[in-house]
């Protein structure tokens, strides 16, 4: 393309997106001036996402809380809004970018900020100044704390904050590390033993610390970690594992002929594990891409990830049914560039259109399933606040090492094609892809039962 051409084009998409970024605010005033809409809140921040940082770190909490969002600005911003009447209006971007700057990163802890004082309060001790000090004390109080995973945190969080976040330098780095172990920490103290650390937490942890800052960021991985993330901050990742057993079907809906090839290679749904754990931001090097997806998740479904993932394989199916072994089936699809062939935004969109066609608890009727374990795909939203219903047992679920196996005998007596020596070939590759799987998985849930540290991102990258 003639660079005259090139950079016509480039000053279309920026005009487009410079109109696209200023009406979307405008519409966030108007669900804020009438009377809060949570609803149209949700629905802009799905479909259009939320424009840059400023937007989400005023709005995230209130995504995920609902109308309890709303009390969990600070103190001085809660006045300001107060005395406007009750919504407090957010201002126009210059442009759609996702980028924070230096001077954006520097939140210190400020006992302005909200502290959650429960999985479903919002800010502890009011607006006072007394209140906010004490509720800061308190959280340095469960940050300095210490649980059986402590020394996992330690490492995750020495080598975090590099992919999505090479605008870093290498002092600010340093401190928002700083902060991402306390508030790690802080979460798992403070509920006593309920929620567990996992591998994984600490990449969701950071954008939430990066977009909204240390105190805000508790607030919300707090209700995450109680909430849409709660399968997974069990004692075990049985119940994630379990609601993996959805993808299959998803898949489907989203592309049946590439559901099939995965049958017909006798892939488990492992891959997808760093996906829903994550939310992407583990396998994301842009992070305006990663916000836009968590704009999205934060607004959706907690199974929502599944559905990106499933429409991220739909884009790139010729790569995926080009895969002669299962093997190289599962290594392309834990190292899949998601949005190589189509934008964060279009995914969601696409995503969102295929939850309505095919909703979690429609697939799991229609197929007549029985999770005993997870609650992901049972949860739903009554009043505007998400409703989590605790686990129907804790007995084995949908991938318990029977079906395991048993999927390797179905393997094993599928047709293969090509000559008996082609077939010996992949028959071995296959099975020793499984039973490496189910290897890493094993592992993974027993070391994490004694307490150990859990080699969970070995299963990100094999």
């Amino acid at each position: 393309m003639p660079p005259k051409k090139r950079r016509q084009k480039v000053q279309t998409a920026t005009a487009a997106a410079k109109a696209h970024s200023q009406d979307t605010t405008r519409l966030i005033n108007q669900a804020l001036a009438d009377g809060n809409d949570i609803a149209q809140l949700r629905k802009l921040a799905a479909v259009r996402g939320l424009v840059n940082t400023e937007l989400r770190a005023k709005l995230w909490p209130r995504l995920l809380a609902g109308q309890e969002g709303f009390p969990t600005l600070p103190a001085a911003a809660a006045a300001a809004t107060a005395a406007a009447g009750g919504a407090s209006p957010v201002p126009h971007a210059a442009a759609h970018s996702h980028h924070i700057s230096s001077g954006g990163l520097n939140r210190r802890l400020s006992i302005s900020s909200p502290v959650a004082g429960g999985s479903n309060s919002s800010s502890s001790g009011g607006g006072s100044a007394a209140g906010q000090s004490e509720a800061l004390e308190q959280y340095l109080e469960w940050a300095a704390g210490t649980h059986k995973d402590s020394n996992t945190v330690k490492v995750d969080v020495e080598r975090s904050l590099h992919s999505f976040a090479s605008f870093l330098s290498s002092e600010e780095r340093e401190a928002r590390r700083e902060e991402l172990a306390r508030l790690l920490n802080a979460v798992v103290v403070k509920h006593e033993g309920a929620v567990h650390y996992y591998q994984g937490l600490h990449d969701v942890a950071a954008v939430l610390l990066l977009v909204a800052g240390e105190l805000p960021a508790f607030d919300l991985l707090c209700r995450l970690a109680t909430g849409h993330l709660r399968d997974a901050t069990r004692p075990s990742l049985d119940p994630v594992i379990e609601l993996l057993g959805l993808m299959q079907l998803i898949v489907r809906e989203a592309d049946s002929e590439l559901a099939s090839f995965l049958e017909q290679q006798g892939l488990p749904p492992f891959y997808a594990l760093s996906w829903y754990i994550t939310w992407f931001s583990h396998d994301l090097s842009q992070f305006g891409e990663v916000c836009r997806l968590f704009d999205l998740f934060l607004a959706t479904h907690p199974l929502m990830p599944l559905y990106v993932g499933a429409v991220a394989m739909h884009s790139q199916r010729s790569q995926l049914l080009a895969a002669e072994e299962m093997p190289m089936l599962h290594s392309k699809l834990v190292n899949l560039a998601i949005t190589k062939r189509a934008t964060a935004d279009q995914l969601a969109v696409q995503a969102i259109e295929l939850f309505k066609r095919a909703p979690p608890q429609q697939l799991i009727a229609s197929h007549s399933l029985l999770l005993q374990q997870c609650v992901a795909p049972r949860v739903r939203l009554q009043g505007g606040v998400w409703q989590y219903p605790e686990p129907r047992t804790s007995g084995p679920g949908l991938w318990s090492q029977q079906r395991l196996q048993l999927l390797v005998q179905q393997m094993l007596r599928l047709p293969l094609p090509g000559t008996p020596a082609q077939r010996k070939k992949l028959v071995l590759a296959s099975v020793t892809g499984v039973l490496g799987s189910i290897y890493v998985v094993a592992m993974c849930m027993l070391m994490a039962r004694n307490g150990n540290a859990s080699p969970l991102t070995m299963l990100y990258k094999l």
